[in-house]
């Protein structure tokens, strides 16, 4: 009889299934306009996924990391099919993309402390890994916020331009 599935693993393959596409739509994205930063997010994340998928501790904590990660490259690969000229972002948001890819490293930092299951460093280092989550949670946020409204502002100006 086949092993039954847990929610957790589940999630987990749900998440690699939906992150696994975005990393050949990022590569298109570099490949045809070479925009800055997404060679990294694309390594970055390919990164994460593989280490997020041999978690020990914490997953619900990095399932919830990886699932904001979707939103925001869901974000950041629709500002750029979408902006006025396709595949380029403005200065402001290719800053935000960068920031984006230092929070992604700080995941992946504490995405391999998840890996570690000594029970003595787990207990020495518990405080530094709240803190880390913190920053991770903090970054990502950010990241969503920030996108989202420029994908929204995007999409009223193209629109604005239809009707007009």
């Amino acid at each position: 009889m086949p092993r039954q599935h847990s929610v957790t693993e589940i999630r987990i393959n749900s998440i690699v299934a939906c992150l696994t596409p975005f990393l050949v739509v990022l590569n298109d994205l570099h490949d045809a306009f070479g925009s800055p930063f997404i060679l990294p997010v694309t390594n970055a994340t390919a990164s994460l996924i593989t280490g997020f998928q041999n978690v020990k501790r914490n997953k619900d904590e990095c399932i919830q990391l990886m699932e904001s990660i979707h939103q925001v490259l869901y974000s950041i690969i629709n500002l750029h099919l979408k902006s006025e000229t396709a595949g380029f972002l403005p200065p402001a948001l290719l800053l935000e993309v960068g920031k984006f890819t230092e929070t992604l490293y700080q995941i992946h930092t504490f995405i391999e402390a998840q890996r570690d299951t000594n029970k003595i460093k787990q207990l020495f280092h518990k405080s530094e890994i709240k803190t880390m989550l913190k920053g991770c949670r903090t970054g990502l946020d950010h990241a969503i916020t920030v996108f989202k409204v420029h994908l929204h502002h995007t999409i009223l100006y193209i629109e604005s331009i239809d009707l007009g």
